[in-house]
């Protein structure tokens, strides 16, 4: 029996029973035995179980069973009535004013499935038919709440089941995950910038905990494992998930940032210690998720680990190649595209990863140059990973935020009261720690502004509040050209 094997069906409890099919040729040479005195048959049975949820892998399982067969005059007589189909009549869920495919499953022997009656509030359109199997294309209604239905006929041999799937209609609902740059590193829960002084108590330690960051309860020195707060930052407005999502009209309610600072894709991956928050964003099901990830290890490689050692290479070829061999070493590509891949088993989510800012910590000992290099190899991987990833263009998104320009040489940008007519990127948008530095390193060629996107509390890597607000300007650019937000009212 090829059917779906429906766990959530009727009690949550079903009978599953193989029917094994002989050939003609395989029939006869059978029947001819079974005349001519006592057969034993040896029967292999193979099952494979699709479980819904992340965490149930697919099963294959294999049974034997041994038997003496009766006489054929007994064979008819021992057959067990076929039993009728079992249709799946577990809830559905539609965001309101979306279309979204809803499955209408029988089980059974080979069961015709068809759309009995329409919904009572949404409508409802046939887009595939397959045995056991109807795809229903459902537009649910506007606004949300309430439930609504869909009422489905399985028939075959054995007889008749007509069935009904409800279906709650929700808003629309927005998750994202990652690490610093989407958690909003920097800022209290209450959005009270991080001081100086607070950052050696703010890094992340080893068992993550998201401290100092938008999203979360935790503040300096806090222990623990990962704790959000109530609202994980939509009411503060720092981050770029919750700056998106209040200017979209997405509530509180169907909103939540589970990024935490330090976080790598390992940390999300089956045995990471955030591999559990990963499957609760995919058990909810979202129409929208977006994040950061991958540049933790890289960060702490290249600013206070082996990765200084790249600078001194005599070329940025060079310069290059180092970096990409500690990229490639931390697997950054397909760590992140299995990210990708479990958050795609939601089945109405969208994902939208974005690509990383330029940043000038002021306490790098890479020169601007190497800066630059750095950022172009690492978001060249995650676009990478993304394009490569299953459902790209339809279901998964690269986003890229515009360019945190830092003030010097090259560009095509120039800036008044520049002294050697030198062009730069545009006025820098730098932490102020980091134009500091930079009007001091670049004297005659620094062209600064008193735009921070960049805090200057962690020497400036992270983006400020106004930061954050390019990021979410860019996931609006991108929502708007794939319709992945709410739909208008």
């Amino acid at each position: 029996s090829r059917e779906p094997l429906l766990l959530n069906g009727p009690g949550g409890r079903v009978h599953m029973v193989h029917r094994i099919v002989l050939g003609p040729s395989a029939s006869a040479a059978l029947r001819a035995a079974a005349a001519a005195g006592p057969v034993r048959a040896r029967i292999v049975a193979q099952s494979r179980l699709i479980a819904r949820g992340a965490r149930r892998p697919v099963a294959v399982s294999t049974a034997r069973r041994a038997l003496r067969l009766p006489p054929p005059s007994a064979w008819r007589a021992r057959l067990e009535p076929r039993p009728r189909p079992v249709c799946d009549e577990a809830p559905e869920r539609a965001t309101a004013g979306r279309t979204a495919l809803i499955a209408l499953r029988c089980m059974g022997d080979d069961p015709r499935v068809a759309l009995e009656a329409g919904p009572r509030r949404g409508t409802a359109s046939i887009a595939e038919r397959d045995p056991g199997l109807t795809l229903v294309r459902y537009r649910a209604p506007s606004p949300a709440g309430g439930s609504d239905r869909l009422a489905m006929r399985a028939s075959s041999d054995a007889g008749v089941t007509v069935a009904a799937l409800p279906i709650v209609v929700r808003p629309f609902t927005m998750r994202a995950i990652g690490d610093s740059v989407t958690a909003g590193f920097g800022y209290m829960g209450d959005g009270t910038p991080m001081g100086i002084t607070q950052l050696p108590f703010c890094v992340p330690p080893t068992r993550l905990n998201d401290r100092c960051s938008s999203n979360s309860s935790n503040g300096p020195s806090s222990g623990g494992g990962a704790a959000w707060s109530s609202d994980t930052g939509y009411g503060n407005g720092v981050a770029w998930p919750a700056q998106f999502a209040r200017a979209n009209g997405i509530a509180s309610s169907a909103f939540a940032n589970r990024a935490v600072s330090g976080s790598t894709p390992a940390d999300w991956l089956p045995g990471g210690q955030l591999n559990d928050a990963l499957a609760g964003v995919v058990a909810d099901d979202p129409d929208l998720t977006v994040l950061t990830l991958g540049a933790n290890p890289l960060l702490d490689i290249f600013l206070v680990g082996r990765g200084i050692g790249c600078d001194f290479t005599l070329s940025e070829p060079a310069f290059s190649a180092c970096v990409q061999r500690f990229i490639t070493q931390q697997q950054l590509v397909p760590r992140l595209r299995a990210v990708i891949a479990q958050l795609l088993v939601a089945p109405g989510n969208r994902v939208v990863v974005s690509q990383y800012h330029q940043a000038i910590p002021a306490s790098s000992v890479f020169s601007v140059a190497s800066l630059r290099i750095l950022g172009q190899v690492l978001n060249a991987n995650v676009a990478q990973a993304v394009q490569g990833a299953p459902g790209f263009g339809s279901r998964v998104f690269l986003m890229s935020p515009p360019l945190f320009t830092v003030g010097v040489p090259p560009g095509d940008a120039v800036c008044v009261g520049e002294r050697l007519g030198q062009g730069v990127d545009g006025p820098s948008v730098q932490s102020e720690a980091a134009q500091v530095e930079l009007d001091i390193t670049h004297p005659f060629s620094f062209c600064g502004s008193t735009d921070y996107w960049i805090i200057s509390a962690d020497t400036g890597v992270h983006p400020s509040v106004a930061g954050h607000a390019q990021f979410a300007a860019s996931l609006q650019a991108v929502a708007d050209q794939n319709a992945l937000g709410p739909p208008a009212p």
